[in-house]
């Protein structure tokens, strides 16, 4: 009988001295894993897994890089794509195909369709200053509460202001609308300091110093 003979198969593992971690921890943050294989000798797997359980990771300037260089990569692919500036398209001035027109005729825009969105004449909205604001034809909204004004009486003229006698904004009808300067108007948002009695006094003369401006105007 022949005698059988069991070879212990040997380990070929590197043990990770420490200087290759020390050369890894230096190289692994700022180069490419191949070319720290290569300085080390070892192979990919080996070093990926080293540094890992080193917890060490590219650091942010290397991943800055690389992504810079990707980006010019696909700049640099992607012109070839691209349509040069004074190239027409291959189906200009040709009719659509019947059968592609009558797969999407349906999701076309008829002439003068508008979108589900478009909002209607008369649609009303909030300023970021908080004023309604009203459309008054596609793509035009102006102050509401101007607009009920001048409906009612006229043009504002030049050098007045209009404002809510309640200081409510959202209070929008003629009775609660006035013109005035803006040093009225600022003299008006600084009264409030004031006594009562004083400040329907205040409001009084500012009345008639509107009223006899307005008469020799005219």
């Amino acid at each position: 009988m022949s005698k059988i003979i069991n070879k212990r198969k040997t380990s070929t593992r590197r043990i990770w001295t420490e200087e290759e971690r020390k050369t890894l921890s230096n190289m692994f943050p700022d180069n490419y894993t191949i070319d720290v294989c290569k300085a080390l000798n070892r192979n990919y797997a080996s070093v990926s897994s080293q540094a890992n359980l080193m917890g060490l990771k590219k650091s942010d300037a290397f991943m800055k890089m690389e992504l810079d260089k990707q980006g010019d990569r696909l700049r640099i692919v992607g012109e070839k794509g691209r349509y040069q500036k004074g190239r027409s398209p291959e189906n200009k001035g040709k009719p659509m195909p019947i059968e592609v027109y009558e797969k999407v005729k349906h999701t076309m825009f008829k002439k003068g369709q508008a979108t589900h969105n478009e909002k209607y004449d008369g649609h009303e909205r909030i300023s970021k200053d908080g004023y309604t604001e009203i459309r008054v034809k596609k793509g035009k909204y102006v102050l509401k509460h101007r607009l009920v004004w001048e409906q009612s009486k006229g043009t504002i003229p030049k050098g007045l202001i209009l404002v809510f006698k309640d200081k409510n904004p959202k209070n929008i009808t003629i009775e609660n609308l006035e013109l005035m300067t803006r040093v009225e108007n600022m003299q008006r948002n600084t009264i409030h300091r004031y006594p009562t009695e004083l400040k329907s006094t205040i409001k009084l003369v500012h009345k008639l110093k509107r009223k006899i401006n307005a008469k020799e105007q005219n």
